[in-house]
C-alpha cells in the first residue's frame, strides 16, 4: 500500500542530476507527438533487420577470463549466438506487439502520445533484462541483444514523426537518457519495498506528473507480479526462443494474458 505521497521526494535529487535540460525539454516536446502516427506497424520491420553482434558484459567474470576475452578468447557459450540475438528480437517484440498500449493510456491516465508509448515500451523492456540478467553471459549478450533492437525500432518510428526534423536526434538522446534514468531508478526501486518501488514509478513512469496513489500502487503491483512471474520462467525458453507473456495490469478484472501472438497492435 502506497501511504501518502512522500514518496515524491525520494531520489528526485538523483532523477534530476542524471537528466540533462536538453532530455527535459525534448520530453516536454513530445507530449505534443501523438503515437497514432509512428507507434504501430514499424516494429515487424525492424525486427527483420536485427543486426550485429553485441558485446558481452564480462563485469562479473574472473580476472583471467576477463583477459582471455581482451585477447579475442570468449570461449563457447551454452547457446549460439545467432539463436540469441534472435531471441532478444523476439523478447522485444514481446514488448510490444501484444501489449495493448491504449488501455494502459486510459487506465493509467496517460497522454496518447509518442512518449507514453516509449515509457510503457521501457518499463516492458526493463522487466525483461531484470529475469535475464540472472542467466549469467547468456543472458547478459541476449539482454544487450533486446536493448540493440528498442534502439532500431526507436529510431526507425522517430523518422515517421515529420514534425521532427533535425531535432530527431536530440529527441533520440533525450529517450536514451531518459532509459538510463530509468533503469537506474527502477533497480533501486524493484531491490526496495513498495514505498521505493513507488517513489521510481512515479518519477519514471509518471514523469511526476500523477496525483492518484491508487493508480501509482496499481503500477508497483503489476511490476511486483510480473517480476516475480518472469523469474520462475524457464531459462531455455527465454535464451532460445525468446517468448513471455505479461499478467494483466489490474490482477483479477481481466484473466487474458498478453502473448506475441496478438498482433493488434
Amino acid at each position: 500500500m502506497v501511504a501518502g505521497f512522500s514518496f515524491r521526494l525520494v531520489g528526485l535529487s538523483t532523477y534530476r542530476s542524471i537528466l540533462s535540460k536538453n532530455t527535459i525539454r525534448h520530453l516536454q516536446y513530445t507530449q505534443n507527438v501523438f503515437c497514432q502516427r509512428c507507434c504501430f506497424g514499424s516494429t515487424t520491420k525492424a525486427l527483420q533487420s536485427a543486426g550485429s553482434f553485441v558485446q558481452t558484459d564480462l563485469n562479473n567474470t574472473s580476472f583471467f577470463t576477463r583477459m582471455l576475452g581482451k585477447l579475442g578468447f570468449q570461449g563457447r557459450m551454452k547457446y549460439g549466438k545467432s539463436k540469441m540475438l534472435l531471441s532478444g528480437a523476439n523478447l522485444y517484440e514481446c514488448c510490444v506487439l501484444p501489449v495493448d498500449h491504449v488501455y494502459f493510456f486510459k487506465t493509467c491516465n496517460l497522454p496518447d502520445t509518442y512518449n507514453s508509448w516509449f515509457i510503457i515500451t521501457e518499463l516492458h523492456v526493463w522487466m525483461c533484462m531484470v529475469r535475464l540478467m540472472g542467466d549469467s553471459r547468456e543472458g547478459r549478450f541476449t539482454r544487450n541483444a533486446l536493448v540493440q533492437m528498442m534502439w532500431k525500432d526507436m529510431d526507425s518510428r522517430s523518422r515517421k514523426i515529420g514534425s521532427m526534423g533535425s531535432d530527431r536526434s536530440m529527441y533520440l538522446q533525450g529517450l536514451h537518457e531518459h532509459f538510463q534514468a530509468a533503469l537506474f531508478g527502477y533497480d533501486e526501486g524493484v531491490l526496495g519495498d513498495d514505498k521505493q518501488l513507488a517513489a521510481a514509478v512515479w518519477r519514471h513512469f509518471y514523469e511526476m506528473n500523477c496525483n492518484d496513489a491508487r493508480r501509482i500502487e496499481m503500477m508497483v503491483d503489476y511490476v511486483r507480479r510480473n517480476i516475480h512471474y518472469l523469474s520462475n520462467l524457464d531459462s531455455e525458453l527465454l535464451l532460445q526462443k525468446g517468448r513471455v507473456t505479461w499478467l494483466p495490469l489490474i490482477e483479477n478484472e481481466n484473466p487474458r494474458r498478453y502473448t506475441s501472438s496478438n498482433r493488434n497492435n
